[in-house]
């Protein structure tokens, strides 16, 4: 089957592995945010994007899910104040969440580039930080807002 890009490849390669490895199903669908669901155990991915992007962002969101691994450590004690606000339904007011949310998509920014080693998928780091970071100054713009009624981005 010919792929449109080199990145649809990459895409298609990366979903297969999260299904068969994770049991994690890929979707694409217009005007959806990405997102991981780990309940569901579903990655949604916008489909509004470039292909590039696609590839990223789906990393990126595997590396949301590496983060909650057993094997990769208790994602209750690292994270503690992220998961408290998932079991509530509720974000916590406080600067610390706030930071912990930030280190949270750090860290899956890291796990996908990891990933993306593992797989022996070829991708250009410094687009890869670049696309990233963007994302990363957005939580941090959110998370240095000192006024309340912004708790969720």
């Amino acid at each position: 089957m010919p792929y449109k890009s080199a990145f649809s490849k990459k895409i298609s390669t990366l979903r297969k592995w999260a299904k068969k490895t994770h049991s994690l199903t890929v979707v694409f669908d217009t005007g959806q945010a990405d997102r991981y669901l780990p309940e569901e155990r579903m990655i949604v991915i916008n489909d509004n994007q470039k292909d590039e992007h696609k590839c990223y962002a789906l990393l990126h969101e595997l590396g949301h899910h590496r983060n909650r691994e057993r094997r990769t450590g208790d994602y209750r004690k690292r994270f503690n104040l992220l998961s408290k606000a998932e079991q509530t339904g509720r974000p916590i007011r406080s600067h610390a969440y706030r930071i912990q949310f930030i280190e949270e998509e750090i860290k899956a920014w890291r796990n996908g580039e990891k990933i993306a080693e593992m797989l022996d998928l070829q991708i250009d780091k410094e687009k890869y930080d670049n696309y990233g970071s963007r994302w990363v100054m957005s939580y941090i713009d959110w998370a240095s807002n000192r006024q309340w009624n912004h708790d969720t981005l």
